[in-house]
């Protein structure tokens, strides 16, 4: 265990050190979501999201809230919406990141969670980033287009 914690000690010393110096930004983002689920329309296997998160140094921290799907021909219920807690790790590949994500969520007013989890790629311009991602979400793979402006 010693030798565990020996190991460990400079990638935390070097975390502490980045987590001192990289200061924390605000972004929003959003996101159109589509899948490919059989015989579904575009409407039925898409939704639109936004996002509200904290950055430091690759890490970020978010809250996301969207619709389950863009078909709004049925009757209105709150449980067709959704927010989700999520993370995100990036790394610099040449003029790109390329980011991990990870979340966890529910349909509102009910008991029914989700997890997502995929990776993405995203460019970035001052304070506008755009991105493209695959993710696993409620068990069905979508990719995500997206902007995020940075606060």
């Amino acid at each position: 265990m010693l030798i565990a914690l020996l190991m460990l000690s400079p990638s935390l010393a070097l975390a502490e050190e980045v987590a001192d110096t990289s200061p924390v930004s605000a972004y929003v983002a959003g996101g159109l979501s589509v899948s490919n689920t059989g015989n579904e329309t575009f409407a039925q296997s898409s939704y639109l999201s936004t996002e509200f998160g904290l950055c430091q140094g690759g890490g970020c921290l978010a809250l996301a809230t969207g619709r389950a799907d863009n078909d709004f021909g049925g009757s209105w219920s709150m449980s067709d919406y959704w927010m989700e807690a999520k993370a995100s790790l990036a790394a610099p590949v040449g003029d790109f990141s390329a980011y991990g994500l990870l979340g966890v969520g529910n349909y509102m007013l009910t008991k029914q969670f989700f997890i997502e989890y995929g990776a993405g790629m995203s460019r970035s311009w001052d304070d506008v980033s755009v991105f493209v991602q695959a993710s696993n979400w409620d068990g069905i793979w979508y990719v995500t287009p997206g902007v995020m402006f940075t606060l």
